[in-house]
């Protein structure tokens, strides 16, 4: 989060991206380690499905959705995991 210059400023961006891809996705968002680091963080998406497929399409949107509305934010690494 190169805008991002205080603890504060991270929490103005981070809430926003938690808030929009559970309302868009309705999928469940949590900031989850780098809490105090004010210039980077790690989102995790969960979403529930008996289709795989479906779930691999789904995380795909939500990282387009990411780049395509918050050009303010630096998407350097993404995982997917399936259980």
């Amino acid at each position: 989060m190169p805008s991002s210059h205080s603890l504060k400023d991270k929490r103005s961006i981070i809430k926003p991206i938690i808030h929009r891809l559970h309302r868009e996705f309705n999928i469940s968002v949590s900031e989850v380690e780098k809490m105090d680091a004010w210039n980077e963080t790690i989102l995790v998406c969960a979403h529930v499905s008996n289709d795989k497929k479906f779930s691999q399409s789904y995380i795909y949107k939500i990282k387009a959705f990411i780049l395509k509305y918050f050009n303010n934010i630096d998407l350097v690494d993404t995982r997917i995991e399936f259980f």
